[in-house]
């Protein structure tokens, strides 16, 4: 009985340590979405003030393009869902979380409005492909993009 161990009861049960258990699942996916919604949802009303006061730009140019965003991650939802039921699940959500780390680190840098409205279209289809959807479907998915 490979990855598994015998009760007393002669019951099998998965060892905490494989990949297969679907406990460690959910919880590194818990994990990953806090972090996901922590850095590419509740980031941008912490710096936008901020933004706002040293680049000069209005509370709509800001706020606007939060919006942009948001539809945009709307508009490319059903897509990502077409993804994750052929079985890329797990690619889309690991590339999303290096993308999304370069985008972040990107963020510091921008400094034209142009700049900053292509960074948060990218913010927000990363918010598409890492962000709860893609993650519910991909933890109970059969297990295709294994």
């Amino acid at each position: 009985m490979a990855n598994s161990q015998v009760n007393t009861l002669g019951a099998s049960r998965s060892s905490p340590e494989t990949a297969d258990n679907p406990r460690g699942l959910t919880i590194a996916l818990g994990i990953g979405q806090i972090c996901a919604w922590g850095s590419l949802y509740y980031s941008f009303p912490l710096i936008a003030e901020a933004m706002m006061a040293e680049l000069g730009w209005s509370k709509t140019d800001v706020y606007g393009v939060a919006t942009m965003g948001l539809v945009l991650e709307g508009l490319l939802a059903y897509l990502v869902g077409v993804a994750v039921d052929k079985g890329y699940g797990r690619v889309l959500m690991g590339g999303a979380s290096l993308a999304a780390g370069v985008l972040l680190a990107c963020w510091s840098q921008v400094d034209s409005l142009l700049g900053f409205y292509l960074l948060i279209a990218g913010i927000g289809a990363l918010q598409a492909v890492a962000l709860y959807e893609p993650g519910v479907c991909r933890n109970g998915s059969t297990g295709r993009d294994e």
